[in-house]
């Protein structure tokens, strides 16, 4: 059997537990058990001392103390796989009990690490402060772009390697992917890196696309570029899409320099002029944002079906909060609110052509298809 997962999630509070449980069994059959982590390797035998094969350990007489509570690890082709936690298993009351943490610390934790249990949970307020310092200091090195290529051994890399990224698993287990740990290491590895190593930053961009950290620095540098005081208006590459493809391309005009404003619930639609507008609800699946002049969309796939829908709690598409955005826009402009997808060179340049399925068909005159080209060097 083996166990994977990031960093700092409880592999080997998970292994620990699994070892304390087995032995409880008056049933068990004479077998060792090796447990290796980092350079330490020793031998579990029944009747007999833990056996030191590769420096000095401890034998643990019980579970450990934090190992009353773990992530439930699932199993797939004679492995096991603990993913990063998400917020609301960290925010279970036998968890935040356990670790003596309210509500507030634990969100604020998330944000910074991400699903990583070992930081988030830390009760060690002195400890978890050193955390947070090495989570700055990785994103704020100079090298911090350089160690995001990741290989099946996140610490060979460097050593905040396993700070910046952690793996998920696609739904059925069958696959992994890399992503980057937190919104916080997303934000600022961006800020950190737009302007004095911009070339390194796409660089990375371009590269990773493969993973899920190549579109996430994609996506953040465009709400940042976005956002930017010291943009004003500016053109991108531009394809009206059309049923049929035939659309030409051309330059599409926008302004930048925005004041950023995060919306929560279901708030009234604001389409101000001189606002770059984010949801932050993960049940707004319609678009990423949106400003006075249209509603953007980000992505590196090749189709991308368009829905109205907020995660299934209207079934009125006009109740959703999507719809009254597209509605203002309408309304404003008296005529179709543009819907841009924003999308990286190589798939401008290859495909994007043919207007994207409508899952409300009544929405489909409501809005005019647009995709264009965020890359590094615009159009003047």
């Amino acid at each position: 059997m083996s166990l994977l997962g990031s960093s700092g999630i409880g592999k080997s509070n998970f292994m620990v537990y699994l070892i304390w449980r087995r032995f409880q069994d008056d049933e068990l059959k004479e077998f060792p058990v090796f447990l290796h982590q980092r350079d330490v390797i020793f031998r579990f035998k029944k009747g007999e001392e833990p056996k030191l094969v590769d420096v000095r350990t401890l034998r643990p007489e019980t579970a450990a103390f934090s190992t009353e509570h773990f992530k439930k690890a699932e199993r797939f082709s004679g492995q096991f796989f603990m993913p990063p936690w998400n917020l609301e298993e960290m925010l279970n009351a036998e968890v935040k009990a356990l670790h003596e943490l309210n509500d507030k610390v634990v969100m604020e934790r998330f944000g910074i690490f991400g699903g990583t249990a070992r930081l988030v949970l830390e009760r060690d307020e002195t400890r978890a402060g050193v955390d947070r310092r090495r989570l700055v200091e990785a994103v704020q090195s100079a090298d911090a772009l350089q160690s995001l290529k990741v290989s099946s051994d996140m610490k060979a890399i460097s050593k905040t390697t396993h700070l910046l990224v952690k793996m998920m698993p696609w739904a059925d287990f069958s696959w992994f992917d890399v992503q980057l740990s937190s919104p916080y290491v997303r934000q600022e590895l961006v800020k950190q890196n737009r302007a004095k190593r911009a070339q390194a930053l796409w660089d990375r961009i371009d590269d990773g696309m493969i993973t899920g950290i190549g579109f996430a620095l994609f996506e953040e540098e465009f709400h940042q570029f976005m956002q930017d005081k010291s943009i004003g208006k500016f053109k991108l590459r531009a394809r009206c899409l059309t049923a049929d493809g035939t659309g030409s391309e051309t330059t599409q005009e926008l302004q930048g320099g925005l004041e950023g404003v995060l919306i929560s619930g279901n708030a009234p639609p604001d389409i101000k002029d001189g606002k770059y507008y984010q949801p932050q609800s993960k049940n707004f699946p319609a678009f990423d944002s949106w400003t006075s002049e249209g509603v953007f969309q980000l992505t590196i796939a090749d189709t991308h079906d368009i829905t109205f829908n907020d995660g299934g709690k209207a079934k009125d598409v006009t109740k959703t909060q999507a719809y009254k955005i597209v509605d203002a826009l309408f309304k404003k402009h008296e005529r179709k609110a543009k819907f841009f997808f924003v999308v990286p060179q190589f798939q401008f340049d290859n495909g994007w052509k043919t207007t994207q399925k409508v899952k409300q068909p009544e929405m489909a005159d409501k809005i005019e298809q647009w995709v264009v080209c965020f890359e590094q060097s615009l159009p003047k």
